[in-house]
């Protein structure tokens, strides 16, 4: 099903001619979950090219940081998307949840922290998430000799220990909690 998917969205953002994001935004997903990130990317660019007053392109862009690896470019993308949101209502907890996360794969722990923080409702399920928390608040914890911050780390590090999470967080975590 996923390829139909992915063929019917191409035909119809071929035949849209850049005049609806929705096709290019359905497309790029598509391509995400087929992990061809750098084919997501440039229909996120795309986005940003022909509608760079919809917030999801820079989203989208951010987004695809998180595994190119560019977190710079991820934070320029993600202010915009977050400056477009805010006209147009509620900034989305998934973009809270993304800066924590690129400034966490920054090693920016100081400001992913709050960040994470503000997402832990939605997230707080999410082991992902709690792997990228538990990391933040050891460093944080560890940089200020701040207990209570190392305390709440080892507990929710503990949710995740034995959870499947990123190769590069388990071995941070790893040296951090071992």
């Amino acid at each position: 099903m996923h390829k139909e998917a992915l063929a019917a969205y191409y035909i119809a953002d071929s035949l849209a001619q850049n005049n609806a994001p929705i096709f290019k935004q359905n497309l790029a997903i598509q391509f995400m979950r087929f992990g061809k990130v750098d084919e997501a990317r440039k229909k996120y660019e795309e986005m940003v090219k022909y509608f760079p007053e919809n917030p999801e392109g820079y989203y989208g862009i951010g987004n695809t940081s998180v595994i190119i690896g560019d977190y710079e470019e991820g934070l320029k993308n993600l202010k915009r998307a977050e400056e477009l949101y805010k006209v147009s209502g509620k900034v989305k907890d998934d973009v809270v949840y993304m800066y924590g996360m690129l400034y966490t794969l920054k090693e920016n722990y100081e400001i992913a922290l709050p960040y994470l923080e503000d997402a832990y409702s939605t997230y707080k399920k999410d082991d992902g998430y709690l792997s990228l928390y538990a990391l933040a608040l050891i460093k944080v914890g560890k940089n200020k000799n701040d207990e209570k911050l190392i305390k709440k780390a080892q507990k929710t590090y503990e949710k995740v220990k034995d959870k499947v999470i990123a190769e590069e967080i388990r071995k941070k975590l790893n040296s951090e909690f071992s």
